[in-house]
């Protein structure tokens, strides 16, 4: 019974040690576990910054590409203004921008502009005969009646 015993408590002991061995295969494992349930948190995570990263640059792509069209519009506009012209548009053809100045062919002599010194102006024509500041209709007299 002794010997029996003994084979009892020895199959308990290896069996005891092949717990003690599972428990630390168990416990490696819910390591391994953990890191790698950290690793994929973290992996979300960056997806997560990413999608935001990339929401973000195309947020800026399509109020870029709005900003484009628009500037597109006004150079478009603005080219338009500039290549009107007197053939195209209500503009008189004296008024172009393009408009060729004649040169003046006369040459310079050196006298001052103006009329000679000491000659007199012709007489003004008078347009009607005024009494006390007021023209002759408000007086009721006509300048050739009297």
């Amino acid at each position: 019974m002794d010997i029996d015993l003994k084979e009892e408590i020895r199959k308990q002991d290896e069996l005891l040690a092949e717990y003690l061995r599972v428990i630390e295969i168990q416990k490696g494992l819910i390591q391994e576990q953990k890191k790698m349930e950290k690793r994929a948190l973290d992996a979300e995570k960056q997806r997560d910054d990413a999608l935001d990263k990339a929401k973000e640059i195309r947020l800026q792509y399509y109020e870029t590409a709005a900003e484009l069209e628009e500037e597109r519009g006004k150079n478009l506009k603005l080219r338009a203004q500039i290549n009107r012209d007197y053939e195209n548009s209500a503009i008189p053809s004296s008024k172009s921008i393009k408009r060729k100045k004649i040169a003046n062919s006369r040459e310079k002599t050196g006298r001052k502009p103006g009329g000679q010194a000491g000659a007199s102006r012709p007489p003004q024509k008078k347009t009607g005969t005024h009494t006390a500041g007021y023209p002759s209709s408000c007086t009721g007299k006509s300048p050739g009646r009297q």
